[in-house]
């Protein structure tokens, strides 16, 4: 497999994924102290469906991490907290 010194393509859009994900919940957290949207059912709805999303996407990136880091020969779950890829 090609070596990548940074994410893999399909890495860097779950990269994206998850960064617009907590965004997205952010923002609909803080909508619902809004007076406009106070008690809304929808919004609250959407924060949750956000969440679920997030936690999702999240195991899935670990997953995959753990996958790719055996077809690819590379200590990735380390490379996620040092930084660093270390090839074996």
């Amino acid at each position: 497999p090609e070596h990548h010194w940074g994410h893999n393509p399909l890495g860097a859009l779950m990269m994206f994924l998850l960064m617009a994900l907590v965004v997205a919940l952010g923002v609909t957290g803080w909508m619902q102290g809004l007076d406009a949207f106070w008690g809304e059912e929808w919004l609250q709805e959407l924060h949750e469906t956000l969440a679920d999303a997030l936690l999702f996407s999240a195991g899935l990136h670990a997953a995959s991490a753990i996958v790719m880091g055996r077809i690819e020969r590379t200590r990735l779950v380390k490379a996620m907290v040092t930084g660093v890829k270390e090839r074996y």
